[in-house]
């Protein structure tokens, strides 16, 4: 019974192995069909497209069988489960290889062909990460490797957000442009949901290797991030490559019209400009950082000169003398940030009667248990306390959450409001509707949090 039993766990790691082997081709072919323009390629991937079906109706029917016939308990009982939702993540990311060579045929029709006018580069190169990554991790059954595909996931939907905002705007400008446009917003589509289900591949594994679900376990938000504003330069991006390397989160930004956006999107702890920017520009991005609700929060806008860097040693090639400055802006940057924590510690912790949200953890409880807020949700409730009394759209609210989807309506705010307010339980009635325009925290609620700013 054992001898059978292990040759048909043995069978089903071979076939899901298989078919994921089989699934990163077609998905590679489809993104080098992408890139290069090769209609022929792309109608391999098509061809392809049964097989994978076939072998994916098999490797259920073989888990059914083994369910079925040995009733498999402890590790065993999870690795089938895990492979039955691995099975279908393979077989939808099959399916979603298919539409990205489609979109790769319609592409190489259009005559206005001219490229991608987003980081189209970008999210294939992390997309084909994630699911080389998503697939190693499935072949050795590595928790590790599983948790750094999930951390992985948010730079590709950041890039996805930023193609669909670029490619709507083309699409105004450019009206004629519009096939091209949406085929391209089309790829992103398609290319962003295939990290998702990587994603759910390495929750399986996860669960798979230690019997614990990181499904629906929220993050906790980075602590240490920045937003580098100018025009972009070598100085600039040697310094974002030394704050990167120390484990800090940073997004550049050489046009200063998009800053506010940035910062409700990214909610930064420090932004940093150069002088590239004139005062006037400068004078803006101050007025709109701190007369918004939403981007209070950030505690500094340092400027960098290059002036100040004029003393640095001449000896060196130029990209080293480069990577030294940079080193120096990084040293200031990391200083401002320290001085950011510490006032921030006084800013992002909202507490009274029973009711606390801190956003440092991205937690809130209400009488100390932890009402697991999704992180959608917390970033609406979040928006609500600090704005105490302020009447918040639901475009608003889709903004701060960074909902710029075309797919996502501003009705699914309304669900969310739902569901906080089921969460917070007595606290629930401090969110209050206002009809025909959204939604606000009351601050005449006996129960209302009050901020606690402990730097003023």
């Amino acid at each position: 019974m054992t001898r059978h039993y292990d040759h048909q766990i043995d069978k089903i790691k071979s076939m899901i192995l298989d078919l994921g082997d089989r699934v990163g081709r077609v998905v590679e072919d489809a993104i080098t069909a992408i890139e290069h323009r090769d209609t022929r390629l792309a109608a391999r991937v098509i061809a392809k497209e049964s097989e994978i079906d076939v072998l994916e109706v098999d490797v259920e029917e073989e888990c059914l069988h083994a369910l079925a016939l040995y009733q498999p308990v402890a590790s065993d009982l999870r690795f089938v489960l895990a492979v039955v939702t691995i099975n279908k993540d393979l077989e939808r990311i099959g399916d979603l290889a298919v539409n990205l060579a489609e979109q790769a045929i319609e592409l190489a029709a259009e005559e206005a062909f001219d490229g991608a006018p987003f980081d189209l580069l970008g999210e294939t190169r992390r997309v084909r990460e994630m699911l080389s990554l998503a697939l190693k991790a499935l072949v050795t059954i590595d928790p590790d490797l599983a948790e750094q595909v999930r951390r992985s996931d948010d730079e590709v939907d950041r890039i996805h957000r930023q193609a669909c905002q670029q490619l709507e705007a083309r699409i105004r400008e450019h009206p004629h442009d519009t096939s091209r446009l949406l085929h391209m917003m089309n790829v992103s589509r398609q290319l962003e949901r295939i990290a998702d289900h990587a994603v759910s591949i390495a929750e399986d594994v996860f669960y798979m290797a230690r019997g614990e679900f990181l499904r629906h376990r929220e993050e906790p938000c980075i602590v240490h991030a920045s937003l580098i504003l100018g025009p972009e330069s070598a100085l600039l991006h040697s310094a974002a490559e030394a704050l990167r390397g120390d484990g800090i989160d940073v997004h550049c930004l050489s046009h200063s019209d998009d800053a506010l956006g940035e910062v409700r999107r990214l909610m930064p702890d420090v932004v940093v400009t150069t002088d590239g920017l004139s005062d006037a520009d400068l004078l803006r991005i101050c007025r709109n950082l701190r007369g918004n609700v939403s981007s209070q929060h950030v505690a500094s806008l340092v400027m960098i000169s290059a002036a100040e860097h004029d003393e640095i040693p001449a000896n060196g090639s130029p990209p080293e003398r480069e990577r030294r400055a940079g080193e120096e802006v990084a040293v200031a940057v990391r200083g401002w940030l320290q001085t950011a924590e510490a006032v921030r510690c006084g800013r992002d912790f909202i507490a009274h009667d029973g009711l606390s949200i801190d956003r440092r953890r991205f937690s809130a409880t209400v009488d100390g248990q932890d009402i697991g807020l999704t992180s959608t949700e917390f970033r609406i409730l979040w928006m609500l306390a600090r704005g105490a009394g302020q009447v918040f759209s639901r475009a608003q609210l889709c903004e701060t959450c960074g909902s710029h989807d075309a797919a996502v309506h501003q009705r699914t705010i309304d669900v969310h409001i739902r569901a906080i307010r089921k969460k917070l339980n007595r606290s629930g009635d401090l969110v209050k509707t206002v009809r025909g325009v959204g939604y606000r925290l009351d601050p005449s609620n006996p129960r209302f949090p009050v901020l606690l700013d402990r730097a003023s």
